[in-house]
């Protein structure tokens, strides 16, 4: 009886960690004070692909571009603004409907290839997402596709 007590407790704080733990929500600040695990108040790649950015092929360019200074550590004035190059950063700083409205440059309620190029962060690849979020075929993408597509970046999906 304490053992299954014991694991609920255990799955249940877990479970309440995870859903506090919104990158998408934190500021510049807050994700370099999570992403900085030896609180000496610069980045490592190491700390950078584990708490900012994964990629194996992107964080380390990424990283090295905005090490101004060349020291091979990142201070938050080096970050704030290579977050931007950041896909889930990107588009988690407005709502999915901001960002649709803020592309649909003709108003038409749907947004064209184009359009979509402007919002996809990953410009090599913005016809093949297209082309897959664009579940109807009608070769426009609805709010609740482009929903989809926003929302599978932020997750790291895409």
């Amino acid at each position: 009886m304490r053992t299954a007590l014991l694991f609920v407790l255990v799955a249940c704080c877990s479970a309440t960690a995870r859903a506090t733990d919104d990158r998408t929500k934190l500021t510049p600040e807050e994700l370099f004070k999570k992403a900085d695990k030896d609180s000496d108040g610069k980045l490592t790649l190491t700390e950078y692909q584990a708490g900012i950015e994964a990629s194996p092929k992107h964080a380390p360019q990424h990283f090295k571009k905005a090490d101004k200074d060349g020291d091979g550590k990142l201070t938050l004035d080096e970050l704030k603004p290579a977050l931007e190059a950041v896909a889930w950063w990107k588009l988690s700083r407005k709502t999915p409907e901001e960002q649709f409205k803020a592309t649909d440059k003709d108003s038409d309620g749907k947004l064209s290839l184009e359009e979509f190029k402007e919002l996809d962060p990953h410009k090599n690849h913005y016809e093949a997402h297209f082309k897959k979020y664009d579940k109807d075929g009608d070769g426009k993408l609805s709010l609740g596709e482009c929903k989809a597509f926003i929302e599978s970046v932020v997750k790291d999906k895409e």
